[in-house]
């Protein structure tokens, strides 16, 4: 029977009482006693009664103490198997621990656990918690897995959309502002035929209609304005060098007419010259101003020019 230290039972009724004096008094009065020892007896019964109580007293205390350290043993175990290693896992469910906990101290109440290392109980009690908890981990486990796999697939997701819509936005900025180029190109073109010399209306629409496909291919949208004005101007380097030459055989027409007249005017001034010499001396002059006048020369070169050709002509 189990006693608290310090304390005495009666081994006929089981009564617990504070010292033997206590249980001495009590026999006086117990019916069991009275009932297993005939009344005659009584009194030699007594000191027997008194006499086991020692022995009886220690061997509970004994019997208390190791079942106080068997249990103590067992929640040690359970403490550093259980409690202490899934302080940081907030994802095991608590009822999943509680049945961990009472698995390990059903099996290890029937070991002899005083007698047995405790690096061996560790092991008992490590298999039969993994043997519990290791599914809902993996359970826990995956999904978490699941879930950083769907939110990195959602961030992939979204930063693929942002990708393409700035892709996006930065294809219509350049379309515009290709756009924006390929007009002041024609806008820059049509301004530079209108204001050219010898580009007539009907010129200028030959020349538009030329460059107008190449502006489409050349611009790409990234150039400035000034490396536009440059392509426009070497696109229309032949029609403004066209205009210039019609610009010049004008010229030279008029020059080559006004030499004519001066050399006229120059040789009615020689008596001794027919209108036929003087004729055939206008042609000449005319013959040589043909080749050697470009057409932007000034009248007075022209007449310098004249009067050597006649000075040649008369010596």
């Amino acid at each position: 029977m189990t006693t608290q230290a310090g304390s005495a039972k009666c081994n006929f009724c089981g009564r617990i009482f504070k010292n033997k004096q206590a249980v001495k008094a009590h026999l006086k009065g117990c019916i069991a006693y009275r009932e297993h020892v005939p009344r005659q007896c009584v009194r030699e019964a007594m000191p027997e009664a008194m006499n086991g109580l020692p022995t009886q007293v220690s061997r509970e205390r004994i019997e208390a103490e190791n079942r106080n350290r068997r249990r103590e043993i067992i929640l040690e175990v359970i403490k550093e198997v259980v409690t202490d290693h899934w302080r940081f896992r907030d994802d095991i469910p608590q009822e999943v621990k509680m049945q961990a906990t009472q698995e390990i101290r059903r099996e290890l109440s029937t070991l002899p656990v005083e007698e047995t290392p405790f690096s061996e109980l560790r092991e008992i009690a490590e298999g039969i918690r993994n043997q519990i908890c290791e599914p809902e981990i993996q359970a826990q486990d995956a999904v978490k897995q699941q879930k950083a796999a769907d939110e990195e697939a959602r961030r992939r997701q979204k930063e693929n959309l942002y990708g393409a819509l700035e892709r996006m936005e930065k294809e219509i900025r350049k379309k515009q502002q290709r756009e924006a180029l390929v007009a002041h190109a024609v806008r820059y073109a049509e301004q530079r035929l209108k204001t050219a010399p010898g580009v007539e209306i009907w010129h200028q629409w030959s020349a538009m209609n030329a460059i107008n496909g190449a502006i489409a291919r050349e611009v790409i949208g990234t150039e400035s304005k000034r490396d536009i004005d440059k392509l426009v101007d070497e696109l229309l380097l032949p029609f403004l060098e066209e205009g210039a030459h019609r610009v010049a055989e004008t010229r030279k027409v008029k020059l080559i007419e006004f030499a004519k007249k001066y050399a006229q005017e120059e040789l009615d001034d020689e008596e001794d010259l027919n209108s036929f010499e003087q004729a055939m001396i206008c042609e000449k002059v005319r013959q040589v101003l043909e080749k050697r006048l470009r057409g932007d020369e000034t009248k007075e070169q022209v007449e310098d020019l004249v009067e050597d050709l006649l000075d040649d002509e008369l010596m």
